[in-house]
């Protein structure tokens, strides 16, 4: 988003009534792209190239369309030079009374359509010959994709494991000491543990409420990308504060990316100067280190023995169509209760829908917070920012403004849409519309 010139045009789409069981598609139109993820890893597992007039492409150092061939997009000799003998591929007739089917002709991790013109018995014809005919056009798409062939991979496609790391730099620096990446988190709200399983080799990392150091976080997870200190709750506003420019009842940005969904860099403005206090005030603040990387905002704090643990860990669902949406990674949670056996938790997990599944159990595990109105009905929220495009305006959700009855309608800013807070005993969850869970909040008040 940071290259108008290089990305003109970007279009997000994804479904609202399976979002994790159907694949979210980036399309670059302006550049003959389409990249498909699959919902609830969030990992790449389809390129298409969808017109190779918009870029240029390239194997073995030679090039997939070549001008003097009198075509704007590859020919069935070109390609066949340059990836070899295949298999036989598969033919697809055309449909609607059309006279132009596809023959889709595949080799290790990549797939290529042409059109053919139909006739009857295609199939059982020498592919060499058919594609090598004047009744064959230019290929007019290309796949790449995780797999031996076309046919098989596609069946699991958006499903199977990935093999590599999200982060290229494992794979390009593996004997650097860099820290595992992690695979998913498993939260056990009565212990207050969050156990971090990572790739192999790397093993487990086990998270600890008010007893992890941040010492401890930055040896297994690695330095944070940022750090974001809180502002001085209201009530608790230093005496000098209003001569030093803080605002009283100022909102609290919540812990960002560098580049936010406003399509602006924001870095300068998404975190606290500092102009505002001096440093023995800054010093009693709780500061979040922000994990973009990880999927994970922790905040730390002062334990009353003055010594410094994480007291609250934030796990980012990076949902489509939400504000905070390409901040952090996904990371996905699974949520386990040691209580009796009468109580149900395996859907609880990041793609269970809360009302239907997660909230009805949580109840049962806190029966006495049932009463509650923030249990019960959710509070809701808002993220929005201000018309200025160049400084966001998320707040963090314990700091944040309830709306006013009535629900949706414009203030200040843009709504991108209300979210709900559903708070349980050292658990806080941030609900879309959809119903999935946008974050997880372990810890804190």
């Amino acid at each position: 988003k940071d290259n108008d010139d290089r990305f003109p045009s970007i279009d997000l789409s994804w479904s609202q009534q399976d979002q994790f069981g159907r694949p979210i598609v980036l399309s670059l139109p302006k550049n003959g792209l389409r990249l498909q993820f699959d919902g609830a890893h969030q990992r790449l597992r389809l390129i298409e190239i969808t017109d190779f007039t918009k870029l240029s492409l390239k194997y073995s150092g030679s090039e997939l369309v070549k001008e003097s061939e009198g075509s704007t997009s590859p020919l069935f000799k070109r390609v066949y030079r340059l990836f070899g003998a295949s298999f036989p591929g598969e033919y697809m007739p055309p449909s609607d009374g059309k006279l132009v089917g596809t023959y889709v002709l595949g080799w290790p991790g990549i797939a290529i359509s042409f059109p053919v013109e139909h006739a009857v018995g295609l199939q059982e014809k020498d592919h060499v010959a058919l594609l090598g005919s004047r009744v064959t056009s230019p290929a007019n798409k290309l796949a790449i994709f995780e797999g031996k062939t076309w046919k098989e991979a596609r069946k699991q496609l958006f499903v199977g494991a990935v093999s590599g790391p999200r982060n290229s730099a494992l794979v390009s620096r593996p004997f650097d000491k860099l820290p595992g990446e992690i695979e998913a988190a498993r939260i056990n709200p009565n212990e207050g543990d969050i156990i971090l399983s990572r790739r192999s080799p790397a093993p487990a990392f086990v998270l600890h409420l008010n007893v992890t150091t941040p010492q401890d976080l930055i040896t297994e997870l690695g330095a944070p990308d940022t750090k974001f200190k809180m502002k001085t709750p209201v009530h608790e506003v230093p005496a000098n504060a209003k001569k030093n420019g803080v605002r009283r009842g100022s909102e609290v940005k919540s812990p960002p990316s560098s580049y936010s969904s406003t399509n602006t860099d924001t870095f300068e403005t998404d975190f606290d100067s500092a102009d505002a206090e001096d440093d023995g005030d800054r010093h009693h603040r709780d500061t979040y280190l922000c994990y973009f990387s990880h999927g994970m905002d922790i905040l730390v704090g002062a334990a009353e023995d003055g010594h410094l643990v994480v007291k609250r860990v934030v796990i980012h669902g990076n949902l489509p169509g939400s504000a905070a949406f390409n901040r952090h990674r996904r990371l996905r949670w699974t949520m386990e209760f040691d209580i009796d056996s009468a109580f149900d938790d395996r859907d609880l997990h990041s793609e269970a829908h809360f009302e239907k599944d997660i909230k009805p159990e949580l109840l049962i595990a806190y029966s006495d917070a049932a009463r509650g109105p923030q249990t019960a009905m959710g509070r809701v929220i808002n993220r929005c920012w201000d018309d200025n495009a160049s400084e966001s305006s998320f707040f963090l959700p314990d700091q944040d403004r309830s709306l006013a009855d009535g629900g949706d309608g414009e203030q200040e800013g843009k709504w991108l849409g209300n979210v709900r807070l559903f708070q349980f005993p050292g658990l806080m969850f941030e609900v879309g519309k959809t119903g999935g869970v946008v974050a997880v909040y372990v810890g804190g008040d």
